[in-house]
C-alpha cells in the first residue's frame, strides 16, 4: 500500500455547461458486422459535446486515482455516496456530475477537481467522523466548486497550468492508439494499459509531483474558506444533518491533526480560530430534507449522465472509469444492473472492432459471468435484463471457442507475433498448451529487449508451476524448465527493482532467488531519482536491499534539498516549492525532508502575507 502524503486542493472549478452526449444504447448481442462495430464513437476530447472542465477533470482524476489507489470497499464507497448525493441535491446544479471517491492515503484530506470530482482520503474516514460531520465536510468541498471559488481567487493562469499537466499526466501513462511512441506490447493481464514498469513509474510520480507544486501554492483566502464553510452548513442542513456537526468537524479535525501541520487539513485551510468561532455561532438544528425519491431521481439523473459520458467516449480507459462511477451513483440495484450490462456493450463494440483473431473475448465472459452471479444473490433483478445477459454471454463464448482452431494455427507458424500469443492467453489460459505460449511469449519479450516484461511473465509462470491445473500429468514440466534457464538469461538485463523483488519473493527456487536478490542490489545504487527510489523504499521497507535503497534515496534527497536552496535564493519560490514537495512526498524518512518541510514553511507563510485576504 502506498502511503504518499497528500497535498489538499479545494474545489477548483464550477460552471460547466449541461452534459449534451447522447446516451446511446448498447446492443452486445449484434454481430461483429453491425453498424455500431464499423463506426467508432467520436473523440469528445477533441469537440465542444462535453463541457472542457468536466474532460480535463476527469483526466485529472483518472490520474491521481491511478497514483495513490482508490478504496475499494462496499460499505465505505456507499456511505459516501450516499451522504455525498444527499448534500449535493440541495445545492441545486443539475448541469454539475458530481463524483464522489476515496483515496487509499493515510494523510486526512478532501480535494475536489473541475467538474465535480470529489476525493475523500481514507485517512479523513478513519477520524470517525459521524455522518453529519462527512456531510459538513463534504458540503464544504461543494461550496467551493459551486461558488467558483478558484476564478474568484483570480488564479486563473495557475489552473490553466494545472490542467495542462493533467492532460499530461493522462498522455504519458495512457497513450492513444495513434501515438507512435505507445509501446507496441501491452500488459495481456490488462487491456490498454502499457506495461507497468521503472519507466511508467517514473513519468507518472514525476507529473503528479508537478501537480502537488500547484496545488501547495493555490490555497484559498480567508473570504472564500469561510464563505464554503457557510456553503457546507447550509447544505448539510437542507440535507438534514444538524448544523452544529460543523463546528464538531473542526473541533475533531483540529484535536486529531493538529500535531503534523505540514500536509494536513490545515496546511491548507487556515483561520482556525475564526472559522471555528463562527461555527460555534450559527443556529443549532436542521432544515426539513428532501424527500428520499427527489434525491433517488437526482442520483438516477447522475447516473444517467455518466453513463451518457462513458457510452460516448472512445478511450475504454475512460469510459470504464465512468461507468464505474455510474453505478456508485445510482440509487437502486436495478438501475446499476442496467447501467452494468450497457457497460458490458460498450466493451464488446470495442472488441468487435478489433482483429477477429484479436479479440480477448475470455475476460469479457468472465465480466459476464461475475454480473449474473451478482444479480442473482440480489432481490428485485430485471429477469428480462438477466436473460439478456445470459443470451449474450453465451454467444460470446461460443465466439471464444470458434476461434480456437484458427488461433492454434497462427500459433503453430515459425514466428506468431506476440498478440497473437497474447489473445492466446486471454482467452484460453487453462488450455493444456498455455504454458508453452506462455514461455514464447516471455522469449519474444526478450528478444524484443522488453526484458522487464519477460522477467514478469516468466516469473508468473515458475511462481505458478506448484498449482493444480486440470492437465495431463507432465504436460508443463518442460516449460517450467525451459522458463527456468530463460528466467536465468533474463534476470542480467532487468532494470526494474520491484520486479526483482517481487521474484525474490514470489520464487521458491533458492537460486533464481539468489540471482534475483544479486540483480537487485546491483540495481539500487545506481537508480537516479528520488521517484524511483522513494517508491521502492516505501512499497518494499523490508527488502534485503532497503538498506542501499535508503542510502541512495538520501544522496538524491540531499543533491534536490541544494536544488530548491538555489531556486529559493534565485527568488523562484514556485520552482523550490516543487521540489521540496517531491523529497517530502517522496523521502520523508531523509534528514532534508524535514529541511524541505522547513522551506515549505517559509514559501507558504510568504505566500499567505503576500495574497489578497
Amino acid at each position: 500500500m502506498r502511503r504518499f502524503p497528500l497535498i489538499l486542493l479545494c474545489g477548483l472549478l464550477a460552471g460547466c455547461a449541461g452534459l449534451r452526449a447522447p446516451a446511446g444504447s448498447a446492443d452486445p448481442a449484434r454481430g461483429a458486422q453491425g453498424e455500431r462495430a464499423r463506426e467508432a464513437p467520436p473523440d469528445l476530447r477533441t469537440t465542444a459535446r462535453l463541457p472542457s472542465d468536466f474532460l480535463l477533470g476527469l483526466e485529472a482524476s483518472l490520474a491521481i486515482g491511478r497514483h495513490f489507489g482508490l478504496v475499494e470497499t462496499d460499505s465505505v464507497i456507499r456511505r459516501v455516496n450516499e451522504i455525498g448525493y444527499r448534500v449535493a441535491y440541495p445545492a441545486g446544479r443539475d448541469d454539475l456530475l458530481f463524483t464522489f471517491q476515496v483515496l487509499d492515503v493515510e494523510e486526512p484530506n478532501a480535494m475536489a477537481l473541475p467538474g465535480g470530482w470529489l476525493f475523500v482520503t481514507r485517512g479523513i474516514l478513519e477520524l470517525d467522523l459521524t455522518d453529519a460531520e462527512l456531510a459538513h465536510l463534504l458540503g464544504h468541498e461543494i461550496t467551493h466548486v459551486t461558488g467558483e471559488h478558484f476564478g474568484r481567487q483570480g488564479r486563473l493562469n495557475s489552473l490553466l497550468s494545472l490542467l495542462q499537466t493533467a492532460a499530461v499526466v493522462m498522455v504519458a501513462l495512457h497513450p492513444p492508439d495513434n501515438d507512435p511512441s505507445r509501446p507496441v506490447i501491452e500488459d495481456p493481464g490488462s487491456r490498454r494499459y502499457p506495461q507497468s514498469s521503472a519507466e511508467a513509474a517514473l513519468t507518472g510520480t514525476a507529473v503528479l509531483g508537478s501537480l502537488f507544486q500547484e496545488l501547495m501554492m493555490r490555497g484559498y483566502s480567508r473570504k472564500l474558506e469561510v464563505e464554503a464553510d457557510d456553503g457546507g452548513r447550509r447544505l448539510a442542513a437542507l440535507a438534514g444533518y444538524p448544523r452544529e456537526a460543523g463546528a464538531s468537524l473542526l473541533a475533531k479535525l483540529h484535536d486529531r491533526i493538529y500535531e503534523d501541520r505540514q500536509f494536513g487539513y490545515w496546511r491548507t485551510h487556515p483561520y482556525f480560530t475564526d472559522r471555528v468561532a463562527v461555527a460555534r455561532s450559527v443556529a443549532r438544528g436542521a432544515d426539513r430534507p428532501a424527500p428520499e425519491t427527489a434525491v433517488a431521481a437526482y442520483r438516477s439523473r447522475i447516473q444517467s449522465g455518466l453513463a451518457a459520458a462513458a457510452a460516448a467516449f472512445p478511450d475504454e480507459r475512460l469510459a470504464d472509469h465512468l461507468y464505474e462511477l455510474a453505478l456508485r451513483a445510482g440509487p437502486g440495484k436495478g438501475t446499476n444492473l442496467a447501467v452494468h450490462s450497457e457497460l458490458l456493450g460498450f466493451r464488446v463494440d470495442r472488441i468487435l472492432r478489433e482483429s477477429r483473431i484479436l479479440r480477448p473475448y475470455g475476460p469479457l465472459v468472465a465480466d459476464y459471468d461475475t454480473l449474473l452471479a451478482q444479480a442473482k444473490r440480489r432481490d428485485g433483478a430485471d429477469p428480462a435484463i438477466l436473460r439478456r445477459l445470459a443470451r449474450e454471454r453465451d454467444q460470446i463464448d461460443s465466439l471464444r471457442i470458434a476461434m480456437l482452431p484458427e488461433v492454434l494455427r497462427e500459433i503453430d507458424e515459425p514466428n506468431p507475433s506476440t498478440r497473437i500469443l497474447e489473445a492466446f492467453l486471454l482467452n484460453f489460459p487453462e488450455h493444456e498448451r498455455a504454458d508453452e505460449v506462455r514461455l514464447r511469449l516471455a522469449r519474444s519479450y526478450r528478444l524484443s529487449q522488453r526484458h522487464d516484461l519477460a522477467g514478469e511473465r516468466l516469473g508468473d509462470l515458475l511462481a505458478g508451476a506448484g498449482e493444480e491445473r486440470e492437465k495431463p500429468a507432465g504436460a508443463d514440466s518442460s516449460a517450467v524448465l525451459r522458463a527456468r534457464v530463460e528466467l536465468e538469461r533474463t534476470l542480467e538485463h532487468v532494470d526494474d527493482p520491484e520486479l526483482c523483488q517481487r521474484l525474490y519473493d514470489r520464487l521458491d527456487d533458492p537460486e533464481l532467488r539468489g540471482a534475483a536478490l544479486e540483480r537487485l542490489r546491483g540495481i539500487v545504487p545506481a537508480l537516479g531519482t528520488l521517484e524511483l527510489v522513494g517508491r521502492f523504499v516505501q512499497t518494499y521497507p523490508d527488502s534485503p536491499a532497503a538498506d542501499l535503497a535508503r542510502a541512495r534515496l538520501d544522496e538524491l534527497a540531499r543533491a534536490e534539498y541544494r536544488k530548491a536552496r538555489l531556486h529559493e535564493a534565485m527568488g523562484d519560490r514556485n520552482g523550490a516549492l516543487g521540489i521540496y514537495n517531491r523529497i517530502s512526498i517522496l523521502a520523508p524518512g531523509t534528514e532534508h525532508a524535514e529541511r524541505s518541510r522547513e522551506g515549505i514553511e517559509r514559501i507558504q507563510a510568504y505566500a499567505a502575507a503576500t495574497s489578497d485576504r
